[in-house]
Parts: C-alpha cells; structure tokens; sequence
C-alpha cells in the first residue's frame, strides 16, 4: 500500500524504531531533533500526534512533555501533558538547563574582573563615577551599570 494511503498510526510506525524504551522517529526532524511529520500538506510534531492517536486531544495552551528527555521519542508511554513552566521545571529538576552566563556567554561584554572593578568604583550620583560614566568607560548602557549594581545580572 502506497504510504500516503495509509493510516496516521501506520506512519508514525513505518517512521519509527524501538532503541531501549524510546520508539525513535526516523522521519524528518526539527534543528532541536523533534520528529515532524506533514498532514495534510502541515507539518505537525510527530510526538504531539502520537499522543493525541494513544490518549487525547492536547488542551489548549499546554505541550507535550517527554519523561525520557529525548525529542525524537514518540512513545506514548513516555509522553504527558503540562504547561510551559512545568516543562521548563522539569527541565531545571533534571539538570538539562545549560544557560551560558557571564565571562562563558559569547557576547558577554565583560568579564567577573570588570564587573568587581565597576562595582567597586561606582559612587552614586558621582560624575566620573557614577553609572552613566562607567557605562561609557567600559562600553556598555547605563542600564546595564545599574543592573550589575543591583544584582539583576552578574549575580
């Protein structure tokens, strides 16, 4: 049977393959590794779809969480719904939050040394040294001189 005869259950499984627990999509995948697959000339999340096949329709407003970390997955047994934050909690709980900061983020502006140095000079309403001056000193906004000062950032 031709496959665009076939039913969306069968695709999802011509498309994937067991590794351990996972069932893996095979198909095309998303630059983050998400499974893709086109519907009706659509191109909808394939582990969104096999949810919707083995448990229910998706609330609005809510995503489609995996339990094993992997994107391609689309086994249902590994799937759930919840909110953007819970996702993102799950995330932080299972140490995947990989955010660069300070010297270690490629358009950082300054480095921990600046920032002492900034933090040491700074005197309130100071012309030569006060936000507005040290922003222009070490090329950064006055905004971001007082951020620094209040913890907001470099923390």
């Amino acid at each position: 049977m031709a496959y665009n005869k076939l039913s969306l259950a069968d695709k999802l499984k011509i498309k994937t393959k067991q590794v351990g627990d996972c069932l893996v999509w095979t198909g095309d995948k998303s630059k983050k590794g998400y499974g893709r697959i086109r519907i009706n000339r659509v191109r909808k999340y394939a582990h969104r779809i096999a949810y919707e096949l083995s448990k229910s329709a998706i609330p609005a407003g809510l995503v489609v969480m995996h339990s094993c970390d992997n994107p391609s997955c689309i086994n249902p047994a590994h799937l759930s719904v919840g909110t953007q934050g819970e996702n993102v909690d799950d995330m932080h709980q299972k140490g995947r939050a990989n955010y660069l900061t300070g010297d270690f983020h490629p358009k950082a502006k300054l480095t921990k040394e600046i920032v002492e140095l900034i933090r040491s000079r700074h005197v309130k309403s100071d012309r030569p040294n006060g936000a507005a001056a040290l922003g222009r000193e070490f090329n950064v906004s006055k905004q971001t001189v007082l951020a620094l000062l209040k913890n907001a950032t470099w923390k």
